[in-house]
């Protein structure tokens, strides 16, 4: 099976290290305070919300898992910038090894 660096599409070869990267995205909620007739309500629009939506999309909304397979190069970018947010500098593409004192 060929193996693919998802970020830059360069061919891993057979034997050469490669990063598998998984990223879990929960859906997060700090609660409502509601009577127990305002809780009825909002349970029951909910429901009548999600009906006929077929489950994955569902799902989705609230958990999802990706894996993806990287390249040495782009793990280090990815583990520098997880959310690719502009910078003030580059990543290097390596790391320099350090200088005699």
């Amino acid at each position: 099976m060929e193996r693919r660096c998802a970020r830059c599409g360069r061919k891993i070869k057979k034997n050469e290290v490669a990063y598998r990267v998984r990223i879990e995205i929960i859906g997060e909620f700090d609660g409502m305070e509601l009577g127990e007739e305002e809780f009825d309500e909002v349970l029951e629009k909910i429901v009548e919300e999600l009906e006929g939506l077929p489950s994955y999309l569902i799902e989705g909304d609230i958990y999802q898992l990706k894996e993806y397979i990287l390249c040495p190069d782009c793990k280090d970018q990815f583990a520098a910038n997880p959310l690719n947010l502009p910078l003030d500098m580059d990543i290097p593409h390596s790391i320099p090894p350090p200088e005699d004192e």
